[in-house]
């Protein structure tokens, strides 16, 4: 007996028709999308718990297809760094079926119990990763949208804070790490005690004619240079802390530049200040007479020159000018020169040196970029971390600590060309912030203190603006 095939021509088929015993293949699905009776897998919403007693997750899943889900798995895996060289640390849950239209709630999902010798307490975990219907058991109307992605983090981790009415958006240390110089935009300068981290305080205040965008201070601690904005450099008396008295000015009144992004470094006698310009350049100023600054030589960058680092020798600065590096010879400060250039850039806002000034490392909108700048005439790159955001270096050059979207990220920068994960530490009041621009400075002592200054440009957001004290220590 002849058996006949029987072709259906799908072609012809109306959308009102009842084809629930046709058994389609996955590509026909994608080639007419009017058959809809299949389920359609969510994460609604995940909820994960990661504090240093409990880890767990609250999950629910959800089915907007119209035809009820079989038997699926959904997968918690762990994303370490370090990566566990025996174990992978990941959570398997059968879900038995989930009608259509409806949802499932998963909770208490404890990850405790994947702790091992490697990966003690889970504090390589930097993200989980939740996978629904992983090893597509059932076909789905949408297989790209059942992966969930969560950073977890340490939180307990804040020291002490202090609020400013309009927060700040530069900070420097004294070089006992008793004192914080906060340049705070609309309210000038603060001097504040932090040799109590849990309770820092105010010790003195001046108001500057400008916007303060960031702080140096001279190495006998005396003088503050404060970068003003629109209103160039202003030089404040600190020597009594009780009457900040101004001293003199640089004043260049360029147009007023809201993303601040005017920076200042010192010689290492304090004798000349690198002051950036954004379109004006660099501009290299005599400072041994407070009252009376003179600019000694200038040079026009390319783009916009926004950071600015000093060589440890101070024979050479490295600009940060938006889309590029610049290297400057500054051994003769009334003629610098460019000697070298990295133009593989996007939008470099700031800079910081390795302790030898052999590495730069550019804070850019792609993220990090690690330079190679032992040669200065042929920098090259050695490894790019993704997040973006303020970034500072350890003393010993072991650690970079970068600000991203209201976490604190720790690498490990021992190996320049191969950065490693440390950490992902949020910041309290900061973490629901997902604009970078609010957290604007950072810097860390050598005891594991992270000092964080954060700004309100818009001055409508219910924020502790101010300084944020994180302990660092442990990692």
């Amino acid at each position: 007996m002849r058996k006949i095939a029987k072709i259906i021509d799908l072609k012809s088929i109306k959308k009102d028709n009842n084809f629930t015993n046709i058994r389609l293949r996955k590509d026909d699905l994608e080639r007419f999308p009017f058959f809809r009776f299949y389920p359609d897998l969510i994460v609604k919403n995940l909820e994960i718990i990661w504090e240093e007693n409990e880890k767990y997750a609250n999950i629910t899943i959800g089915n907007i297809g119209n035809k009820d889900s079989d038997r699926f798995m959904v997968y918690f895996d762990l994303e370490e760094n370090p990566v566990s060289s025996n174990h992978r640390p990941q959570e398997r849950i059968w879900i038995e079926r989930i009608a259509a239209g409806d949802e499932i709630t998963l909770e208490h999902i404890d990850f405790q119990h994947l702790a091992h010798v490697d990966n003690h307490n889970l504090e390589n975990v930097y993200q989980i990763i939740v996978r629904v219907d992983a090893k597509d058991m059932i076909l789905e109307s949408n297989e790209n949208n059942n992966i969930e992605v969560q950073d977890v983090s340490i939180v307990d981790t804040l020291l002490g804070n202090l609020e400013l009415p309009n927060g700040a958006w530069g900070i420097t240390l004294s070089c006992d790490y008793q004192k914080a110089y906060l340049a705070s935009g609309v309210d000038g300068l603060y001097i504040v005690d932090i040799s109590n981290s849990v309770n820092p305080r105010i010790l003195g205040h001046i108001e500057t004619p400008g916007h303060a965008w960031k702080v140096s201070v001279s190495c006998n601690e005396k003088k503050a240079y404060v970068v003003d904005g629109e209103r160039g450099l202003q030089v404040i008396d600190i020597s009594d802390v009780d009457h900040l008295i101004q001293l003199g000015s640089y004043d260049h009144f360029y147009p007023y530049i809201p993303d601040g992004s005017n920076e200042v470094s010192l010689s290492c006698d304090s004798s000349k200040a690198y002051l950036t310009f954004s379109d004006h350049g660099l501009h290299i100023i005599d400072i041994t007479d407070s009252t009376n600054l003179s600019v000694i030589g200038t040079f026009s960058t390319p783009e916009y020159a926004h950071g600015v680092s000093i060589s440890p020798d101070g024979r050479k600065a490295y600009i940060a000018d938006r889309e590029s590096l610049q290297i400057l010879d500054i051994s003769d400060p009334s003629n610098p020169v460019r000697i070298g250039e990295y133009s593989d850039l996007f939008w470099v806002s700031d800079i910081s040196l390795s302790p030898d000034g052999s590495i730069a490392y550019l804070s850019c909108e792609s993220g990090l970029e690690i330079v190679d700048i032992s040669h200065p005439n042929n920098p090259t790159r050695l490894s790019r971390i993704s997040d973006v955001g303020p970034v500072t270096i350890s003393c010993d050059g072991m650690k970079a600590y970068i600000l991203n979207d209201g976490y604190l990220k720790i690498f490990n920068i021992h190996d320049p060309s191969n950065p490693i994960f440390l950490a992902n530490i949020t910041i309290p009041n900061y973490s629901n912030i997902m604009i970078p621009r609010y957290l604007k400075d950072i810097v860390v002592s050598p005891d594991g203190k992270a000092y964080i200054v954060c700004y309100d440009l818009y001055e409508d957001n219910n924020l502790n603006m101010g300084l944020s004290i994180i302990d660092v220590s442990s990692f």
